[in-house]
């Protein structure tokens, strides 16, 4: 009786110590790769200049729409960190109601709606983002995406994992 315990004991512990290295490695970073594990500040990097590049050599980008773009995209990213910093803030805070067993929920809807909001507001930054770098573009650039939306949300659409493919069709 006294093993059964133990053992109980034990496996529940086991048991507990999965879950939270589970959750640790599940509550991802910004940029946080499919493995969970966040990718440090050089890979984002070095993501985000592939993604430029990959643009310019498709749009044939001149060097001043390039330089244009970078300047937009790194004001975002700086807004972006911001917002996601007080996001993982906002998902502690949430986490962290139910355990000592107390509940309140108007304190809980308000984080969830300031959550929200901030879910918004990134969704709103993407948009205009994406409008300002329209309107760098030439009206051929801008007739090319047009073009070439089509296929990129089908790369996607298939979890293409292989984006110099796409990138490669897309400019034939």
């Amino acid at each position: 009786m006294k093993a059964k315990r133990i053992l109980s004991i034990t496996l529940i512990g086991l048991l507990s110590a999965a879950v939270l290295a589970t959750s640790s490695f599940a509550a991802r970073g910004y940029g946080a790769k499919m493995s969970g594990a966040a990718m440090t500040d050089e890979q984002l990097q070095e993501r985000r200049d592939l993604h430029l590049e990959r643009m310019a050599a498709v749009l044939d980008l001149t060097e001043d729409q390039k330089t244009q773009i970078e300047a937009l995209r790194n004001q975002k990213w700086e807004n972006t960190v911001a917002q996601q910093e007080k996001m993982a803030e906002l998902r502690e805070e949430l986490r962290e109601m139910g355990l000592d067993g107390s509940y309140d929920e108007s304190r809980a809807r308000a984080l969830a709606n300031e959550l929200a909001a901030i879910k918004a507001d990134m969704m709103v930054e993407n948009i205009r983002l994406r409008s300002e770098i329209h309107s760098l573009l030439t009206p051929e650039q801008q007739e090319l995406t047009e073009k070439l939306r089509p296929l990129k949300q089908n790369c996607k659409g298939q979890g293409c994992m292989n984006k110099g493919r796409c990138v490669d069709r897309m400019m034939n």
